[in-house]
């Protein structure tokens, strides 16, 4: 089993060292990645609140920018994942 972990580990340093990355995994800190990820997914949650408020207000108080608004946002949005999904599957 260790044998397994150091060439998973030699493999990598090796793809690192090839993509032109020249970091140590010792000095690898897990918080500040996990850190870096949690405030991506607070702001990625507060923009689809936002969004979802402007839907929600727009609908009830029958505001008609507002429902373009969410209605561009969201199409822009699908179409992106669209692409993206394209863009993996080839």
């Amino acid at each position: 089993m260790n044998s397994i972990l150091q060439d998973s580990y030699s493999k990598l340093t090796e793809a690192l060292k090839d993509a032109g990355v020249d970091k140590n995994l010792n000095d690898f800190n897990v918080a500040d990645f996990v850190g870096d990820a949690t405030l991506a997914f607070i702001i990625l949650g507060a923009f689809f609140f936002v969004l979802g408020i402007l839907g929600c207000v727009g609908a009830c108080c029958q505001v008609k920018c507002m429902l373009v608004v969410v209605s561009i946002l969201n199409r822009f949005l699908l179409s992106s994942v669209e692409n993206d999904n394209s863009i993996l599957t080839n």
